[in-house]
């Protein structure tokens, strides 16, 4: 005769797990958190610790390396912002302090001052909350954060004309898909650095633009958090890469 003891060692061994999301009760969409497209450069410290080169695009929460020089990226924006990002020169580098919305109150503000005894340079940034092609599909897969700032700052206006023409035609932003890739170029102290290069490309799908209309709305409502490793002091740029010709 089986004992009770035995019958639940025989039941506890044949438990077979739901086939059903389980694990994240506590958790909520606000928990999500949606990751930046990096551009590297020489100061960038994922370069200095030799786990990236200059002019590759890279995943700030993963590392993944995504695109660069040779390799495209095929995206759609999905949400724009304007900001100033406020820098302030240390040891002869310019770090990230704060950043605040770009309005026209403050977006003819000179772009470099003296701020109590400490230079400091407002760079004007375009945001665009994006969803890549190649993720097109996968609901498992996150959009990402890509500025358009100092010297990739005139790209950023590419995306901004697109959208004004698709606005005309009664159209959302991502109806279209852009080509995002990098240049190199260098300063007059002959000192190289990268630059983002982006290029309308074809049209979304109705398929393709119902998910991005998704994640749209889950951003418009602040239901997910963006990734702040590049703002808290953890990339710096050097003052032969800013330049008041794109401001």
């Amino acid at each position: 005769m089986v004992s009770e003891k035995q019958m639940t060692k025989k039941q506890s061994s044949e438990l077979t797990a739901p086939n059903e999301a389980w694990g994240q009760e506590g958790m909520s969409t606000s928990d999500i958190l949606i990751p930046k497209l990096l551009l590297m450069q020489g100061l960038s410290v994922l370069v200095t610790e030799q786990k990236a080169v200059m002019g590759e695009l890279v995943n700030s929460v993963t590392g993944e390396k995504l695109g660069g020089p040779n390799k495209v990226i095929e995206f759609a924006a999905l949400k724009s912002y304007r900001e100033l990002q406020i820098l302030e020169e240390i040891d002869g580098d310019w770090k990230f302090i704060r950043s605040e919305p770009m309005t026209a109150k403050n977006e003819n503000l000179p772009w470099e001052e003296e701020v109590n005894g400490v230079r400091t340079k407002r760079v004007k940034c375009l945001n665009f909350f994006i969803r890549l092609a190649r993720d097109f599909g996968k609901k498992e897969e996150f959009p990402y954060l890509l500025s358009f700032r100092s010297t990739s700052y005139k790209a950023g206006r590419i995306l901004v004309n697109e959208g004004k023409k698709l606005e005309v035609l009664g159209q959302p932003l991502a109806s279209k898909l852009f080509d995002l890739t990098c240049k190199l170029e260098k300063n007059p102290q002959n000192k190289p650095y990268y630059v983002l290069s982006a290029t309308p490309g074809r049209a979304t799908t109705p398929k393709e633009l119902n998910e991005c209309y998704e994640w749209y709305l889950m951003i418009k409502k602040g239901l997910t958090t963006t990734d702040t490793s590049d703002e808290l002091g953890e990339q710096t740029i050097s003052t032969d890469q800013l330049s008041s010709d794109e401001f």
